[in-house]
């Protein structure tokens, strides 16, 4: 049968150039990224020495001097977890069922995309993430209130979301010093009141932008956030790391022609994120009053 179904297949690769990517995960933003192979040990440990800051002096060094002052440096231990997640997905071609195989892998690869974004975001299998992380790097600040009830004004909600994102740019001036800070904000009230309006046409987003200039703001999608928490991250490029064991892809496919139906395997893998240094993240966490 010279119109033989398989005919309408493509290989897997080009099925992957094809594919509308309708999500790209926001928390590939961080810009320093390392793959690991799947094979090997499953578990990496991150080994290193950090230097206590305090420690590092430059002083003044005199002929004859014999003793010069000692920077100070520590053991430093990390893990990350290598897990591979993944499905199978078997679909009938028969009648010519195959047109419909392209939008059925945009779609898987689109779901797979949003679970990858919520792993950076919160972790997985143990490892760190953005928002949620145990990193001994990252600073956790205590939450802080933004009155959002009747009484509260469109200015003074914009003053209260400014003043909290001025101090965690004052943390990462002390801290780390960067200029090149990506800021994720995530939570459904904080999102809605970056569209809060004042009275001479600004709204918090562009208040908040026009506040720290040098900083790169990324709304967390709702389709990714889990729970109620609400707040801020503000990540120092050049001091945090996204560790990953495979990007969401269409690892493998084939066509049965006797029965005729194409099958395709799907994978994600775990992720993890390493600040390097202390305050490469600062985390505020936000409370909205609204009664």
């Amino acid at each position: 049968m010279s119109t033989d179904v398989i005919v309408g297949l493509r290989t897997r690769t080009e099925y992957l150039d094809n594919v509308a990517i309708s999500y790209v995960p926001v928390g590939l933003a961080i810009e320093n990224q390392v793959k690991h192979d799947v094979a090997g040990a499953e578990t990496i440990n991150f080994n290193k020495l950090d230097v206590e800051k305090d420690s590092i002096v430059a002083e003044a060094l005199t002929p004859g001097q014999t003793e010069v002052a000692h920077i100070k440096a520590k053991d430093s231990n990390k893990k990350f977890l290598k897990v591979l997640r993944g499905a199978k997905i078997t679909q009938s071609t028969r009648n010519y069922g195959f047109n419909r195989i392209p939008d059925l892998i945009a779609q898987i690869v689109r779901g797979y995309s949003i679970i990858f974004d919520k792993f950076i975001m919160y972790g997985t299998d143990g490892n760190n993430g953005v928002i949620t992380t145990t990193d001994p790097n990252a600073i956790i600040n205590s939450p802080v209130a933004i009155d959002v009830s009747p009484d509260a004004t469109e200015q003074s909600i914009l003053n209260a979301v400014v003043k909290a994102v001025s101090a965690v740019k004052r943390q990462v001036s002390n801290n780390t010093g960067s200029t090149n800070v990506l800021v994720y904000m995530y939570g459904s009230d904080l999102l809605t009141t970056l569209d809060t309006v004042t009275y001479n046409g600004k709204n918090v987003r562009e208040a908040l932008e026009a506040a720290w200039p040098e900083a790169t703001f990324i709304e967390v999608p709702g389709i990714v956030t889990q729970g109620t928490e609400q707040g801020i991250a503000a990540i120092s490029q050049e001091l945090v790391t996204l560790n990953y064991t495979a990007l969401p892809t269409m690892s493998d496919e084939d066509y049965n022609r006797e029965d005729k139906y194409f099958w395709a395997d799907f994978e994600v893998g775990s992720t993890m994120v390493d600040v390097r240094e202390y305050g490469g993240l600062i985390k505020q966490p936000m409370t909205f009053t609204k009664a």
